[in-house]
């Protein structure tokens, strides 16, 4: 990517800042990151050591520690995306930040950094043979579910909350179904073509319709 993508430019300002957060005195049972002051500490010491890094931040399993990995890996992310034709950056970012939130530990507790980025890889390279569909599946996804149709607003920012999807995909389902923006409208304002924007919808849309019953709460 000749120029920094708008995405990158965003989690890299909001890195900015939470660099210098002090780490939570909960963090600090995990002998790797026992002795580091700041979230910036945390980062840097993922070099010397990656695997008892990343597994002390997996294992903790919240957010910010979902971040911190999610940093660490950007760069990588990044070579990824520019030698890709077919997918964007905001692509890998979101394969890669649900592959965070589920990464099985237990079962693959070394070379953490290697898988996260292959799988990452993987599941977006294999979306080539996907025919992008119109956003408007959603009501059709809804009608085909075991529950009511839910509340678009609530459902959204659920499945962002979760994990299940990131925050562009978010919002760009919240412009088409929230707020009635054309999908022509929504792509020109998030900066994407309108084919990036079917594409983007329709793989949360994936999501969505294959959890949709762990959100019942959520239906109008």
């Amino acid at each position: 990517m000749r120029n920094p993508h708008p995405s990158l430019t965003r989690l890299n300002r909001e890195w900015s800042d939470l660099a210098e957060e002090t780490v939570p005195r909960s963090w600090r049972v995990e002998p790797a990151l026992s002795d580091l002051p700041d979230l910036g500490a945390v980062l840097a010491a993922v070099r010397p050591a990656p695997d008892e890094v990343l597994a002390a931040l997996l294992r903790i399993g919240e957010p910010a520690a979902h971040r911190v990995v999610l940093q660490a890996l950007l760069g990588r992310l990044v070579l990824d995306a520019a030698r890709d034709p077919h997918h964007d950056f905001d692509d890998y970012l979101a394969e890669l930040w649900l592959l965070i939130a589920e990464y099985p530990l237990a079962r693959r507790p070394s070379r953490i950094a290697a898988n996260l980025v292959l799988d990452a890889r993987k599941r977006v390279r294999a979306q080539r043979r996907e025919r992008p569909t119109d956003p408007v599946r959603l009501g059709e996804l809804a009608r085909a579910a075991p529950i009511p149709a839910p509340n678009p607003a609530l459902l959204f920012a659920r499945a962002r909350r979760v994990a299940l999807i990131n925050p562009g995909a978010e919002r760009a389902l919240r412009l088409v179904y929230s707020e009635g923006y054309a999908s022509q409208e929504a792509a020109a304002l998030l900066g994407v073509t309108p084919a990036a924007l079917r594409q983007r919808c329709h793989r949360a849309l994936r999501r969505l319709a294959a959890r949709l019953a762990d959100f019942e709460e959520l239906v109008a």
